[in-house]
């Protein structure tokens, strides 16, 4: 059998012909370039939500050559297939080249998501080629991660002598990879060098952390520079966002600031310009500021100068500043007057003094101050004083005023005034009222002063006022009144005769006085006297005292003479003579009478008392003579009436009378008694009867 040959021609990717013989014997071929399959690494951002393609490319290198195909296939790697990105396989048949590429690709689609996480991979694994050789197997597709943690920085505070100023770099959250910051130190009002040591270099925030710091050095000194800043600036150097790029660090100042006082300048009203100095306890390494304004006291704005509002700034290093204020002269007095320079809103530093007080001197003489001297009658009630100035002033005028006895008497004669009396600002005077007390004591004319001291915006010229009070009551008149006493029964007693004045007086008054028998007789019924009565001043009344002897001798009551003589002092006698009676004090007799009046029902007995006065009364008993004895029937007591002088011996007398039921026959006997009283002895009648 002849052997045969059959030519298989196959189309590739490229122009080469090859010859197979078939059969037996041997054919001659020719052998073209390999087909050698790669697949290439990509990568992709992996994006906040949805999904994007990340394409790898699959080439062969050989001629170009059609029905090449390979198997591919996704493996994990650090990535998940269904979180991360979604699986895929499948068979690429890579172009035939007919145009540029002599391959295929294979899209895989990729998740976003917005969780921190390092770059992912998975890989894309090639299998069963088909027409040419695999030489690269594996292609890794990278997720690049595309979120980073945001950092922010704080504005730390430290005291200038606490150490170092701690800055927190902070992270709004964890992350798995390190956050790395560069960072530098930047002046503000602090300086390099004195205030703090700058610093530079990186901050790395670790893995799982989520906050780094950075200590700057603090430089402490004794000078008072106030609080002080520097910054810390970042720069963003890997796995992180910076949302805060400097930190503000301030420096607390741990001295104290300076104290501020303002002095109490002095300057004359002519001197143009008043200046307040403002000073510091202690020079300050920064500028010291505090607001000023003046303010009227006495002094007014305007009129006595000019005012002033601003700022004062004491420099750095310094320990003072001024403050003019201009002052405006007049020729008119005010007496000295004082402004105010107020200090408020201290920078670097503190008020301890807010206010000074500036004093303008008077450069315009006081005006002379006087007193007048009036006169007021005794009940007017109210003397006046007029304080004058020679010259108005521009200021009120005060002076202060007292009131001192002269012959008038404080609370007797006029009520005592003390106080401030003030003239007003362009007036010429004013007045001090001073209460008048009226009396009915005859005293003349008499004086106070109004005395005048410690002068304000004034001199004084007069410094005291004679007020004299005119008296309007007359001279007393000098009466004895009459007085009597009851004589007593054994030793002596006075008989006060009283002696008044119409009304008082100021002054002492003296009388002489003697005594004169009436019917009494002086040595038997009183003690002869005379002397001289002194009624003292301010007293209305005196008295003669003259003794009186007692007896038990029932006589009338009988009197003596007392004259008034020789008065001493100013007034008048206007009654010289008085009577003194000495009243009797023992009991005189009485008579009593009694008759028996019978008739058919009734026996009476009647009579008279002599003397007899209202009030008296007679008790009559009927009684009956038996078995050799008084027997008592019945007893009245009546009182007397029907008064008269039936005798005209002039003592009063008056009828009584009792009646009684007729008795049986017998021997009776009427018993009339009255009792007496305090001028009356006591007397019994007794009349005998037969029924």
């Amino acid at each position: 059998m002849r052997a045969r040959s059959i030519v298989v021609r196959l189309v590739v990717a490229t122009t080469t012909v090859a010859t197979l013989a078939l059969g037996g014997g041997t054919a001659a071929h020719a052998v073209g370039p390999p087909h050698n399959i790669t697949i290439g690494d990509v990568s992709i951002g992996e994006g906040n939500s949805g999904s994007a393609n990340l394409t790898f490319t699959i080439t062969q290198a050989g001629p170009a050559t059609a029905g090449i195909t390979v198997d591919y296939a996704t493996a994990d790697a650090t990535a998940t297939a269904g979180t991360d990105y979604t699986a895929v396989s499948g068979t690429a048949a890579l172009a035939s080249g007919g145009g540029s590429c002599k391959c295929a690709t294979v899209d895989v689609p990729i998740s976003g998501d917005t969780a921190l996480e390092v770059d992912e991979t998975f890989q894309m694994n090639l299998s069963n080629a088909v027409g040419g050789t695999i030489t690269d197997a594996q292609g890794i597709g990278t997720i690049t991660n595309d979120d980073f943690p945001h950092a922010t920085i704080d504005d730390p505070s430290k005291a200038e002598n606490a150490g170092p100023l701690t800055f927190t770099v902070t992270l709004d959250q964890a992350a798995p990879f390190d956050s790395v910051i560069g960072y530098s130190t930047a002046a503000g009002t602090a300086t390099d060098g004195a205030d703090y040591t700058g610093q530079t270099g990186t901050l790395t925030i670790t893995a799982g952390s989520t906050s780094g710091t950075v200590d700057v050095p603090l430089l402490d000194d004794s000078v008072y520079e106030g609080d002080e800043d520097l910054t810390l600036n970042l720069t963003p150097t890997s796995g992180v966002v910076l949302d805060d790029t400097q930190g503000l660090g301030t420096i607390t100042e741990n001295d104290p600031v300076p104290d501020i006082t303002v002095d109490d300048p002095t300057v004359a009203e002519n001197g143009g310009t008043m200046t307040f100095t403002i000073s510091l306890s202690t020079a300050a390494a920064v500028d010291t500021s505090v607001n000023y304004a003046t303010s009227d006291n006495t002094a007014t704005d305007g009129a006595d100068y000019t005012g002033q509002t601003g700022t004062a700034t004491i420099l750095a290093g310094a320990t003072s500043t001024t403050v003019d204020v201009p002052v405006l002269d007049d020729s008119v007095f005010e007496g000295d007057e004082t402004l105010n320079l107020d200090l408020s809103g201290a920078v670097n530093g503190s008020i301890i003094d807010a206010q000074g007080q500036g004093t303008i001197t008077e450069d315009d003489p006081a005006p002379t101050i006087s007193v007048d001297s009036p006169t007021v009658g005794e009940a007017a009630g109210t003397m006046t004083f007029t304080l004058s100035l020679d010259t108005a002033a521009a200021v009120d005028t005060t002076v202060d005023y007292t009131t001192t006895d002269g012959s008038a008497s404080d609370g007797l004669d006029y009520t005592g005034q003390t106080g401030t009396a003030t003239i007003l600002a362009g007036a010429t005077s004013t007045t001090v009222d001073v209460p008048v007390l009226n009396d009915t004591i005859y005293e003349g004319d008499e004086t106070f002063t109004l005395d005048l001291s410690n002068a304000t915006n004034g001199t004084i010229g007069t410094s005291s006022g004679t007020g004299t009070i005119t008296d309007d009551d007359a001279a007393p008149g000098v009466a004895i009144a009459d007085g009597s006493v009851i004589e007593g029964n054994s030793g002596s007693k006075m008989l006060h005769l009283s002696v008044p004045l119409t009304n008082a007086s100021a002054f002492d008054v003296s009388v002489d006085y003697a005594t004169s028998d009436g019917t009494a007789t002086a040595g038997s019924d009183y003690t002869a006297t005379t002397g001289t009565l002194t009624v003292l001043t301010g007293d209305t009344l005196g008295e003669v005292l003259v003794p009186v002897m007692g007896d038990t001798t029932f006589e009338p009551s009988e009197t003596f003479t007392v004259t008034l003589s020789n008065l001493v002092g100013t007034g008048t006698i206007d009654t010289a003579t008085a009577t003194g009676t000495i009243t009797n004090d023992d009991k005189g007799p009485a008579t009593l009478s009694l008759k028996v009046v019978k008739t058919p029902k009734q026996v009476k007995a009647k009579g008279l008392l002599e003397p007899a006065s209202t009030g008296n009364k007679v008790t009559v008993t009927l009684s009956r003579y038996r078995n050799g004895g008084w027997a008592k029937v019945a007893t009245k007591t009546v009182s007397v009436k029907k008064f008269g002088d039936r005798d005209s011996d002039g003592k009063p007398d008056a009828q009584y009378g009792a009646a009684f039921p007729r008795p049986a026959k017998g021997r009776y006997r009427f018993t009339a008694k009255f009792a007496g009283d305090a001028d009356t002895l006591v007397v019994t009648k007794k009349v005998t009867f037969r029924i």
